[in-house]
C-alpha cells in the first residue's frame, strides 16, 4: 500500500509516491542549495499543490531558518525587478500598486507578518505617511533596521499568532504564506487581529510562471490565482483582486475583512492541475539538461542570475562555473556560492552564459542581453542572436 499523506489546507488524506517527483535538486528560499526532501503533490480534494509537509521537510525547513541570511547576495538589500521606471526594489513597486488602488485610508495600522529585514515596511512607511507599523518575526536578529524605519513602533516575536495584539486596519504577508503549514488556519488568526474593513495583502511565487520556484525546499505551499483564492476565503477574509503583472514571476493578492465568514469555493479539477506540476516538472528537467549540455562544450561559463533558479541550476555542473551573472547592480561585484557575480558588460566575449528563465519573460531578457559581451542560450536552445524567434 502507498504511504499517505494530508493536504495541510483541505486536511483529506490521499496517497503519495513515496519519492515523487524528488529526484531534481532543491534550493532554499535564501538561494543555498538544499537537500532532496518533500515530494510534490497535487491534494485530489481541493487541488492545492504542495509539497508533503513529514518530519524531513520540517527538519530541513527548521535548518534553513536557523542558517537564513537574507538578501546575501545583494548585502541584504531586497532584489530590484523590471518596472515601468526601470529596475525598483520589489516591495516599492508592490507598494505603488497598492497606492494606485486607493484601497488603503490616510491613517491607520499595519502589521507585517515575517518582516524579515523591513524590505516592504521601508517602502510602505515611504510612500503612507499617515501610518503606523508593527512587525512579526521569530527571532530579533533585524531589530536594529527596523527601529530605525519611521513610525515602526515594535517587533513582536512569532510563536502563536493569538497572543499578537489587535487592532490592525491592514496585515501583510510579503513571501511568508508559502512557508506556513495549514496557510488558512494562519490567515483565520490574522483575520481575528484585524479591524472590521481591514485589508489583507499577500505576496507569493507564481510557480506557473516560474517552475523553479516549485524547487524551493522550505515552502510547503505552491499558489495559483485559483488555489490561493481558496485558501485566503476559506480563512474568512474575502479576496478581492489578485494580480500576476505587478511583479514578474509573482503573485499578488488583496483581500477584505467583510465581518462575515466566506466561503472557500473551487472549480478546479485535479487531472489538470496534476497534469500542469508534471508539465512544471519535466520542464525543469530539461533545463537542467541543456545547462548541462552547453556547460560542457564551454570553456567559460556561467548562469544568469543569483538567485533560487541560478543556485538550482548550479547543482547540475558546479564544477564547470565559472561566474554568475545578474543585472542587479546591487549584486553585480559581490560573490555568490564562491563565484562572482558580473555585471552583464562585464561577461567575457568568449563565453557562454545560460538564463534559466521562463519561457515568458526569456524573450524580453535576452533582447535586454544580446547587446553585450558573450553568449546568451535560454531554455528551449534559443540564443540572443535568434532572440526574435521567442519574443
Amino acid at each position: 500500500m502507498s504511504p499517505s499523506s494530508v493536504c495541510h489546507f483541505c486536511r483529506h488524506e490521499f496517497p503519495v509516491e513515496p519519492n515523487g517527483r524528488r529526484s531534481l535538486p532543491r534550493v532554499t528560499s535564501d538561494c543555498r542549495p538544499a537537500a532532496r526532501t518533500g515530494a510534490l503533490v497535487v491534494c485530489p480534494f481541493c487541488c492545492l499543490t504542495q509539497t508533503v509537509v513529514a518530519e524531513d521537510w520540517r527538519s530541513a525547513a527548521d535548518q534553513a531558518y536557523r542558517d537564513y541570511a537574507i538578501y546575501e547576495a545583494a548585502g541584504g538589500a531586497e532584489q530590484k525587478v523590471p518596472s515601468d521606471s526601470g529596475l525598483q526594489g520589489r516591495s516599492k513597486v508592490i507598494v505603488e500598486r497598492l497606492a494606485e488602488r486607493r484601497i488603503l485610508a490616510e491613517s491607520g495600522r499595519l502589521l507585517d507578518f515575517g518582516c524579515g529585514n523591513g524590505g516592504f515596511l521601508r517602502a510602505f512607511a515611504e510612500r503612507f505617511a499617515g501610518w503606523r507599523m508593527d512587525g512579526a518575526e521569530t527571532d530579533q536578529r533585524h531589530l536594529a533596521e527596523l527601529k530605525i524605519i519611521p513610525r515602526f513602533e515594535r517587533l513582536h516575536g512569532v510563536i502563536d499568532i493569538g497572543s499578537l495584539p489587535g487592532g490592525y486596519d491592514a496585515v501583510s504577508l510579503v513571501h511568508v504564506l508559502e512557508h506556513i503549514e495549514d496557510p488558512a488556519k494562519a490567515l483565520a488568526a490574522l483575520r481575528a487581529k484585524a479591524n472590521p474593513g481591514g485589508l489583507l495583502f499577500i505576496e507569493v511565487p507564481a510557480w506557473r510562471s516560474n517552475p523553479f520556484a516549485l524547487m524551493i525546499a522550505d515552502h510547503a505551499s505552491h499558489f495559483t490565482p485559483a488555489t490561493l483564492q481558496m485558501v485566503v476565503n476559506a480563512s474568512g477574509w474575502t479576496a478581492a483582486e489578485a494580480h500576476e503583472d505587478w511583479v514578474p514571476k509573482e503573485l499578488s493578492l488583496v483581500a477584505k475583512h467583510g465581518g462575515e465568514d466566506a466561503v472557500a469555493v473551487t472549480s478546479l479539477e485535479y487531472a489538470a492541475e496534476s497534469e500542469a506540476l508534471q508539465s512544471a516538472v519535466h520542464w525543469l528537467a530539461g533545463a537542467m539538461a541543456e545547462a548541462q549540455a552547453i556547460s560542457s562544450g564551454s570553456a567559460n561559463f556561467g548562469l544568469f542570475g543569483s538567485a533560487i533558479a541560478a543556485t538550482w541550476l548550479y547543482q547540475g555542473m558546479a564544477d564547470r562555473i565559472r561566474f554568475f551573472v545578474d543585472e542587479d547592480p546591487q549584486r553585480a561585484g559581490r560573490t555568490h556560492l564562491g563565484l562572482p557575480i558580473l555585471a552583464p558588460d562585464q561577461v567575457p566575449a568568449d563565453a557562454d552564459v545560460f538564463v534559466g528563465v521562463s519561457p515568458t519573460i526569456s524573450g524580453v531578457l535576452l533582447e535586454r542581453l544580446q547587446s553585450g559581451p558573450g553568449r546568451y542560450h535560454a531554455v528551449g536552445g534559443h540564443r540572443a542572436s535568434s532572440v526574435a524567434a521567442v519574443c
